[in-house]
């Protein structure tokens, strides 16, 4: 056996891009440290991501912490719809041009508050274990689709992101936005 300058010994290895490579133990050693930093840095990266982001959002708090009752439950979900509604004011106080800001921003938040709304009422009409909770999740989703359907219909909200000046969006932006009043088209507004 041939020993190296850091007495250990040499090992053939195959690798794709060069079979029969022959690697001492600094190689390893490089190799492992490479592979280290990329799995931290794999791992650090979503947690700071996700830390950012909580930082800039105001999310609902997880609705199994509280356990909320009827009552609570409706109150969460008209919060929801409340907040949609601000947005949809919001929207459409806007006087002068269109920009993505002043226009689709408030509309993302729509969705997602009617989103957050319809994904809650959904759930817990499936799965919670009293029958009269199950009751009120029926009648909420019912209030959300009401709602989604009064936006789905809504000629100021549809007129308003079809004069986005999207001159200076990305593809994925004008690609959205089209796909979006295609759904009020589709939907009869």
């Amino acid at each position: 056996m041939r020993l190296m300058g850091n007495f250990a010994p040499l090992k053939r290895v195959s690798r794709m891009n060069d079979p029969g490579e022959i690697m001492d133990h600094s190689s390893y050693t490089t190799n492992f440290r490479r592979h280290l930093c990329a799995g931290v840095f794999a791992v650090v990266m979503p947690i700071l991501g996700a830390a950012q982001t909580a930082s800039v959002t105001v999310a609902q708090a997880p609705v199994w912490i509280n356990k909320p009752d009827i009552a609570a439950f409706e109150r969460i979900e008209n919060d929801h719809l409340a907040a949609g509604q601000r947005a949809i004011d919001q929207l459409l106080a806007v006087k002068g041009t269109r920009t993505i800001d002043n226009t689709l921003v408030p509309f993302d938040e729509i969705i997602r508050q009617y989103n957050s709304a319809g994904y809650l009422s959904g759930a817990m009409q499936q799965v919670h274990p009293d029958a009269k909770f199950r009751d009120a999740a029926v009648a909420m989703t019912s209030k959300v689709g009401e709602a989604a359907s009064s936006l789905a219909l809504n000629q100021s909200v549809y007129k308003a992101l079809a004069a986005v000046d999207l001159s200076g969006a990305d593809r994925a932006t004008k690609y959205y936005v089209q796909r979006q009043l295609l759904e009020f088209q589709l939907a009869g507004g």
